[in-house]
């Protein structure tokens, strides 16, 4: 098994990030929440203010490039996780743990209150994963306007079953 390493991510990266997104959602299929609602991968263009901002990550594997990333954004409430990837054939080997605790780093290290996300209650690699980080489902009441926002939009393309977590830091 080679070395992976987990770097802030460059220009160059940005073309991997697509082929990373659609191999880590064939995992879903099997728990019945295939991701091929439609809708394309993030456009490269997207990931530039993530770049720019210092705040997207990629699990470098020394033989054959990105396998997996993260991508965040400062909102009011904290860092925004938007996305967290790993290719189908190096999942379960820690590289999204180690992902969200470069994150966590990251906003601590920019003094924020909290981390947040919305992710699948019921997936294993998704709540339970980060409940055992040590983030909390939010209850609708303190879902703030832009998670419920969040929330609303993945619904409305099929996409069941999603909370709010978030990570007080």
């Amino acid at each position: 098994m080679s070395e992976v390493m987990i770097r802030a991510a460059c220009s160059g990266d940005i073309p991997h990030l697509a082929a990373i997104e659609i191999s880590a959602a064939d995992a879903f299929a099997a728990y019945g929440q295939p991701l091929a609602d439609g809708s394309p991968t993030t456009p490269a263009e997207e990931w530039d203010a993530a770049l720019a901002a210092g705040l997207l990550w990629v699990a470098d594997d020394a033989t054959c490039g990105p396998v997996g990333f993260l991508g965040a954004e400062v909102t009011a409430d904290g860092l925004y996780i938007s996305e967290v990837d790993v290719r189908t054939e190096h999942q379960r080997r820690g590289l999204g743990r180690r992902l969200v605790q470069t994150a966590i780093a990251a906003a601590k290290a920019m003094r924020l209150p909290a981390i947040t996300l919305t992710t699948f209650r019921n997936i294993p690699w998704n709540a339970p994963f980060y409940v055992s980080i040590g983030f909390r489902e939010l209850e609708p009441a303190e879902t703030s306007v832009f998670l419920a926002e969040r929330l609303a939009n993945q619904a409305a393309r099929g996409l069941k079953d999603r909370c709010a977590m978030r990570l007080a830091l």
